[in-house]
């Protein structure tokens, strides 16, 4: 040990000076030189020093053995005893505090060295093992962690001895208490089934008449608890150095939970898969080039094409011409919006007819978050088209005979409030529509009579009957101020009230009228 430092514990003086010298001479390095065990405990302490030349016999309640003793204890320094001489007592207690090595008074620098070297020697290789050990110890806790976390055990079988060896791990696994030790042959088969058994002896006589590993094999392993695991486990042959098999080396690991995900997942792609068969809805899957990559067989249906007439084909083949370029030009955006909603397209089924179709669709991505493909749904909507395209020409057909017919209409909604009148109306009452909405027959504004000239209660009007009792009231006379004529009109009203499929009170009513004010003045 190269300037190995020493701290010197001896009480006499001349000789604690003659072996500084000598151990400066042979390349040391001196800490302090003490005479009594206290001062040498300290000086361990402070200084740390790597070795320790302690004379046994020294002054004070404290001996040498017992500073040595517990130097060794509680600071692990190495200690070299010096004396003139060892009775049988001094060397049964010296060797309880295990020393290094002994010189004897008076000391010769030869001996000196030798003990010194072989020490240091001693000291550098206990140092090596101690910290082989702690990292071996450190080593095997990492395993037992990993073992402990992944479920898995390792275990060994001496062909030659009949001796089994498991890990913890192994007999945790197994529900199994270490202190009674692995299962003898008998014990085993209360583990598996006899099929697994006689599989489990069979791949242990492969390794020893062939020599070879049996790796990832599956089998059940029923528990003391009556639960069943499910272990993954390989066997590797160790032999001697006449390449005899002498012992098997196994490792085995729980995979219950990673079985049943399986089964969870397997489960789950069957249900996807039956959904994504029979659905009722068409699916088609595009790549990155717009290209065919899956359909479903309602889309086969709805069109009329077979699998193999669609796979691998652009999705521009299968559409309108006039709506080709627009799917060109788009469908570079469609990947970057992630998303499409309600985008239609003319497609061309087998038989040349054509069909509207409204698209939603997501795009999928790949590992790196790019694009990998474009997954669609679509329906028919033709048919709905066509049926909006009629309501719309319906609507617009009613509107224009609304707003041109010559009778008044006039629509309230279930509180009596008019919502809606045509040019007719206003030009009959006089009134605008703005000027009507939310009007009731309650508004004393419209100051109506009957024929008789007596007053026309607002509840009594047609619309608010017609709307309380559910019924049409028809051919009922009326007369209602003009504000712009500054004179009663006479009107010939006709009140329906309108439901809703399933209810049997009106939403709102619509009455018609006609102006009848000539017709009535002629009469009188």
């Amino acid at each position: 040990m190269d300037k190995a430092k020493i701290l010197i514990v001896e009480d006499e003086a001349i000789i604690a000076m003659e072996i500084e010298s000598q151990l400066q001479d042979l390349g040391y390095e001196v800490t302090s030189i003490v005479d009594t065990g206290e001062k040498a405990i300290k000086k361990a302490e402070e200084e740390k020093p790597d070795l320790i030349l302690m004379d046994i016999r020294i002054k004070g309640e404290m001996d040498g053995i017992d500073a040595a003793a517990e130097i060794r204890n509680r600071f692990d320094i190495p200690v070299i005893f010096s004396t003139a001489y060892l009775d049988e007592e001094r060397i049964e207690r010296a060797k309880i505090t295990m020393p290094f090595g002994y010189v004897l008074k008076p000391i010769q620098e030869r001996d000196l060295k030798v003990t010194l070297e072989m020490a240091s020697y001693v000291t550098k290789v206990d140092a090596e093992r101690r910290k082989t050990e702690v990292e071996l110890m450190k080593s095997e806790n990492r395993l037992n962690r990993s073992e402990k976390i992944g479920k898995i055990g390792n275990y060994e079988y001496d062909l030659v001895t009949g001796e089994i060896i498991w890990s913890d791990q192994v007999f945790e696994l197994y529900e199994r208490d270490p202190e009674i030790g692995p299962p003898s042959d008998g014990e085993v088969g209360n583990y598996y089934s006899e099929e697994d058994h006689m599989r489990l002896r069979g791949y242990i006589q492969k390794i020893i008449e062939a020599g070879d590993s049996v790796e990832n094999f599956e089998c059940p392993v029923n528990l003391p608890s009556g639960r069943t695991l499910i272990f993954i486990g390989s066997m590797f042959p160790i032999k001697d150095i006449d390449g005899t098999v002498i012992k098997i080396y196994g490792v085995l690991q729980d995979i219950s939970k990673r079985k049943q995900a399986e089964e969870v997942i397997r489960k789950n792609e069957e249900k996807f898969r039956l959904l994504y068969e029979r659905a009722p809805l068409s699916y088609q899957s595009l790549d990155e080039n717009g290209c065919f990559v899956a359909v479903n067989d309602a889309w086969l249906k709805t069109l009329g094409y077979s699998i193999e007439e669609v796979i691998g084909k652009s999705f521009g083949d299968f559409i309108h011409p006039e709506w080709s370029d627009y799917f060109k030009e788009n469908f570079p955006r469609f990947k970057n919006l992630g998303e499409i909603i309600g985008v239609e397209f003319q497609m061309v089924k087998k038989d040349g007819s054509l069909i509207l179709v409204s698209f939603d669709g997501r795009i999928g991505l790949n590992e790196d978050s790019g694009f990998r493909q474009m997954h669609c749904i679509f329906k028919d909507v033709t048919s709905q088209r066509q049926l909006e395209e009629n309501l719309r020409e319906s609507e617009e057909k009613h509107r224009t005979l609304f707003e041109t017919m010559v009778l008044g209409v006039v629509y309230q909604d279930a509180g009596g409030n008019i919502t809606d009148a045509n040019p007719a109306a206003e030009r009959i009452l006089g009134l605008s529509l703005s000027q009507m909405q939310g009007r009731t027959a309650l508004d004393p504004r419209w100051k109506a009579i009957h024929e008789d000239g007596s007053d026309f209660p607002g509840e009594t009007h047609p619309g608010m009957v017609a709307l309380k009792t559910c019924k049409e009231v028809n051919n009922i006379v009326m007369g209602v101020f003009h504000p712009q004529k500054e004179e009663h009109r006479w009107i010939n009203i006709n009140a329906v009230p309108k439901f809703r499929e399933g209810e049997s009170t009106p939403y709102e009513n619509y009455a018609t009228f006609d102006d009848i004010t000539d017709l009535i003045k002629g009469k009188k």
